[in-house]
Formats: structure tokens, C-alpha cells, sequence
């Protein structure tokens, strides 16, 4: 067994208020978990509205498929938001 844990930190720039950062958050995160099956939450920042910070997490039994999710992660990020990626940081490690 294999956990994946990511942080993914972006800047909105198109964002005006805290109300509109919730709304980009609350659809991306929804579609993170539907889509990839992991655990994802808004870990920093929640006061700054045009700053997003995302922790992430996934467990597999499969080592590989944890490799190439992060990437795919990035992409679905970038594609679903109207801004841009500062950083996107992970780490997997055996569970027993």
C-alpha cells in the first residue's frame, strides 16, 4: 500500500472576493474527488481571495499509477481554473 500526498498552490488573479474564491474552490475540489478518488481540502491561505492552496491525498496498492496522478492532477488544475499554478509539491510513501 502507497500513500500520495500533494500540495498544489495558485494565484487567482481574476478573483475579487472571498465569496467567488469559494466557488472556484468548492467546484474544483468536487471534481478532483470525483474524478480521481482522493481527499482534497483547502489548507492555507482561506483569507486571501485570490490565492488557493490545496492539500491532496491518495492511497493504491499500485506505485506507478501514484507516480503519474500528480501530473494529472496539474493538468486537470490548470484546465479548471482561471489562473495559475505557483507550485505543486510530492511525496509518496509505502504504507504497512
Amino acid at each position: 500500500m502507497y500513500v500520495m500526498v500533494m500540495t498544489i498552490e495558485c494565484r487567482l488573479p481574476y478573483i475579487n472576493s472571498l465569496k467567488e474564491k469559494r466557488m472556484v474552490r468548492n467546484r474544483l475540489l468536487d471534481r478532483m474527488k470525483r474524478d480521481f478518488k482522493l481527499s482534497a481540502c483547502e489548507t492555507a491561505h482561506a483569507d486571501i481571495h485570490n490565492k488557493l492552496v490545496i492539500g491532496l491525498s491518495a492511497v493504491s496498492g499500485d506505485p506507478a499509477y501514484l507516480q503519474n496522478l500528480p501530473d494529472k492532477i496539474v493538468s486537470f488544475v490548470e484546465t479548471n481554473i482561471e489562473g495559475f499554478i505557483i507550485s505543486a509539491d510530492r511525496d509518496i510513501f509505502p504504507w504497512q
